[in-house]
């Protein structure tokens, strides 16, 4: 039984999570109990313990005697996510480059390719897909699970502004430059080309937050 409850903990967490990331459920929103329990079928014990999970990553937030509100994006909080990228980001490239193989470089490749979702999906699994194999290239498993929270983050954050018209541009030449310098084994190069490219897509998202 104590295995089930975990596992219904677990399939609405991941399913709440989703939706929050990816703007099906917007931030704003007030999340009740009993409707979740209701949406997914469940008593609200896994409801509750997903939403405390959610609440640890900071995507809700506990209103007394009203429900969990779905975190609000904050344009200082953007800034801080990147700004932390802008630290931590190329101090991986330049390890990625430094430990560049070819299966390395071919799955780097591959986030060129479409993943069968919408345009504008599209573009931002495949740019969040690129940062996680150079985030995971570093071989540093704390800077790596770092940047990897940071990026769950930026996801959201994206997802978020591209609902609200951000016209975001496909990446392809500033990822391009900086396989190239990682595929050169060129690290300095990659990393600077990295916080350009942070630096560019932080800029650019001021007016839709």
């Amino acid at each position: 039984m104590a295995a089930k409850a975990e596992s219904l903990t677990l399939t609405v967490y991941n399913e709440l999570k989703n939706a929050i990331i990816r703007s099906r459920v917007e931030p704003g929103v007030f999340l009740l109990e009993s409707d979740l329990a209701d949406q997914f079928k469940v008593s609200k014990s896994p409801v509750r313990g997903a939403l405390s999970f959610l609440q640890k990553d900071g995507l809700v937030e506990v209103i007394p005697r009203k429900g969990y509100l779905v975190s609000p994006i904050k344009l200082g909080e953007v800034q801080d996510i990147y700004h932390l990228r802008q630290l931590l980001e190329p101090t991986a490239t330049m390890q990625a480059a430094a430990n560049c193989t070819p299966e390395f470089l071919t799955a780097l490749k591959k986030t060129y390719k479409p993943f069968g979702v919408s345009e504008v999906d599209d573009i931002i699994e495949r740019h969040y897909q690129f940062h996680c194999l150079v985030a995971s290239a570093a071989h540093n498993k704390f800077l790596s699970q770092f940047i990897y929270s940071l990026l769950d983050k930026t996801l959201r954050i994206l997802y978020y502004v591209a609902s609200r018209g951000w016209p975001f541009p496909d990446h392809k030449e500033d990822h391009g430059a900086i396989i190239e310098n990682i595929e050169q084994k060129d690290g300095l190069a990659a990393a600077q080309k990295m916080s350009i490219h942070l630096d560019t897509i932080r800029a650019s998202l001021k007016d839709y937050l």
